[in-house]
C-alpha cells in the first residue's frame, strides 16, 4: 500500500521533473569550449573558444547556419520578456552570406546580432497519471485520474482476495499430485489481472461507469474465493446427510 499509494507516484513525479528540466536545456547550456557542436536537427553548428564558468558568456564564437557564417568576439544569452524566446546575442562580429553555385559573398559587420536558440516555452504538459499524488486523484472528475485511483487501490485489494483463493486451491488430493490445481490458480490470476487492466482502460475511455469500475470485478473474485472456501464443506455435509 505504501509503494502503490505514496512511493511509486512520488518516484514517477521526480522522474517527470528531471525530464522536464532536461527538455528545457538549449544548445547554449550544452556547449563545451573548444568543440564544434551541432543542434539536434543538425541545421546549425556552433563553436566557442572559451566559456564562462556560469555558462552565460562565450568568447570567440563561430556559428554556421545553412549558408550563413557568423564570427563574433563575444556571445551572451538573452530572454525576451514578451515572448519568452531565448536568443544568443553576438557582440562585435561579422556575418558572411554565401550563395550556392555563385561566387558572390555578402559581408556584414555588426556590433550586436541576435540568433534565436529556443522558442517560447510551450504550455506545461500535464503530469502523467502515474505521477499524480494519490490525494490529488481523490475527488477528481477526470476519467484518467479516476481510473488511476481505482487501479492503485485494486493492487492492494488483490492481495487478500488472491490469498483467499490460494487457500482452497492449495488443498489437493494425494492421488492428484502436488501441482494439480496450480494451473487453474494461474489461469484465475491471469484473468483477474487482465480484466483489471482492460477495465482500467475502459474507465479512461469513458466506456465504463467509474461507479461500477473495478469494484465489480473485485466483488466477483471475492465471491469466487468464498465459493472455493465454502462449497467443498457444503458438499461434504450434504454427502454426510445423504448417508
Amino acid at each position: 500500500a505504501s509503494f502503490t499509494l505514496v512511493l511509486s507516484p512520488w518516484g514517477a513525479q521526480k522522474m517527470e521533473n528531471l525530464y522536464e528540466k532536461q527538455s528545457k536545456l538549449t544548445e547554449f547550456e550544452l556547449l563545451a569550449p573548444g568543440r564544434f557542436q551541432s543542434t539536434a536537427t543538425g541545421s546549425r553548428v556552433t563553436y566557442t573558444e572559451s566559456l564562462s564558468g556560469d555558462k552565460t558568456q562565450m568568447h570567440q564564437v563561430f556559428i554556421a547556419d545553412g549558408n550563413t557564417l557568423l564570427l563574433a568576439e563575444r556571445g551572451t544569452q538573452y530572454v525576451s520578456d514578451e515572448t519568452g524566446s531565448r536568443f544568443l546575442e553576438l557582440h562585435k562580429g561579422r556575418r558572411y552570406d554565401l550563395t550556392p553555385g555563385s561566387a558572390q559573398l555578402q559581408v556584414l559587420d555588426f556590433d550586436l546580432y541576435g540568433v534565436k536558440i529556443a522558442d517560447e516555452p510551450e504550455e506545461r504538459r500535464k503530469l502523467r497519471k502515474e505521477a499524480v499524488p494519490t490525494l490529488e486523484l481523490i475527488g477528481s472528475a477526470e476519467p484518467k485520474h479516476q481510473a488511476q485511483l481505482q487501479w492503485r487501490i485494486s493492487l492492494i485489494l488483490m492481495v487478500p482476495i488472491v490469498t483467499l483463493i490460494a487457500f482452497p486451491l492449495s488443498k489437493v488430493n494425494p492421488r492428484q499430485g502436488r501441482f494439480a490445481r496450480l494451473f487453474p490458480a494461474i489461469v484465475l490470476f491471469m484473468v483477474y489481472i487482465s480484466l483489471l487492466i482492460a477495465m482500467t482502460g475502459m474507465i479512461e475511455k469513458r466506456t465504463l461507469n467509474p461507479a461500477i469500475g473495478l469494484w465489480s470485478l473485485h466483488i466477483v473474485y471475492l465471491l469466487i474465493a468464498a465459493g472455493l472456501l465454502l462449497l467443498p464443506e457444503w458438499i461434504r455435509r450434504r454427502k454426510i446427510k445423504g448417508l
